[in-house]
Parts: C-alpha cells; structure tokens; sequence
C-alpha cells in the first residue's frame, strides 16, 4: 500500500512540473508509472490469487474431515477466511486507485494538449502582429538595442536607448 502513495507523491511532483513547463517530462513520467502500477497490480492480482486458491484447498480438506477438530483448527480456519476477505477488499481497493489514476492521467494529458494548442497559437499570433508592424512602419529590430530601417535608398543602423531617441534618429533619416 505503501507504494501507492509513493505513486501519488510522484504524481504530486508531475503535476508540479507541468505548471512550471515541463509537460513533456511530465507525461513520459505519468506513463511510466502506470506501466509501473499496472505490472505490480498484476504481480498482486497473481499473488493474491494462488493464497486465495490454497486458502480454498485448505478450507476444501479441513472439510473433508469428519472428526471433531480442535479449537485451534477453526481458528485458524477463521483467520483463513478473514484474510481471504481482507485481500478481496485490498483488491478493490487497488483497482480502484489504479482506475483513478487512469483517469488523471486522461485529465493531465487533455491538459498538456490543451496548453500546447493554446501556446502554440499564442505565439502563431505574436509573430503575425510582429510581421504587420514590420510591413507598415519598415521598422525591424535585430535585438533590444539595435533596429534598422530598410528603403530603396538607405539603410541606416539606429541605436537608440529609448524611444525618444529612436524617433530623433528617424527623422534625421528621413529627412536625408
């Protein structure tokens, strides 16, 4: 059981990680402990089952016997029968974690696409809007602190601190 809550911290730590960016990394990991929590459910569900079949083939000869057994023998028989209960309930209990985390896994990965689209469009319209401002002013910036002007004419480097000195050098251009 302890695992399971290892498996949740870990999904805690993802989820961490895909607010701060790092949704790929974040998927591989949500993926790699399904396959993780599949095989050892499955190792469990294996396990749980053969204690359950000598359980039974226990219960089956204890039985088969018709003398009086003592005490002990039905205790034991009894504690049999509760564990059997026990490891049917921890069964359950595993799918239905399991199933959960299926079901985050879904929601997480719909929200990693989600903001990948969302990103992606973002940035489709950030270069659009850039583009026109190039085509209507003629204005490029090659960084922070360097733009230049292209016409037939000149193309002159402009270094400008502020935009009150990039105007000044604009119009001394443009009234060259």
């Amino acid at each position: 059981m302890n695992s399971f809550k290892e498996v949740s911290a870990a999904l805690q730590i993802a989820l961490t990680d895909l607010q701060a960016g790092g949704e790929l990394q974040v998927v591989h990991q949500i993926l790699e402990m399904k396959r993780g929590l599949n095989s050892k459910i499955s190792f469990e569900q294996q396990k749980k089952t053969q204690q359950i079949k000598d359980q039974v083939a226990t219960i089956n000869e204890l039985k088969g016997i018709n003398i009086q057994e003592p005490t002990q023998k039905h205790a034991e028989v009894s504690n049999l029968v509760n564990q059997v209960s026990d490891l049917k309930k921890e069964a359950k209990s595993l799918l239905t974690e399991r199933n959960a985390l299926v079901e985050q896994l879904k929601s997480l990965t719909k929200e990693v696409n989600k903001n990948t689209t969302s990103k992606q469009s973002e940035q489709q319209k950030i270069e659009a809007a850039c583009q026109l401002f190039h085509q209507i002013t003629g204005v490029f910036w090659e960084d922070q602190e360097v733009g230049y002007v292209l016409s037939e004419e000149i193309a002159k480097p402009i270094k400008y601190s502020d935009s009150q000195s990039a105007t000044d050098q604009l119009w001394e251009m443009i009234d060259m």
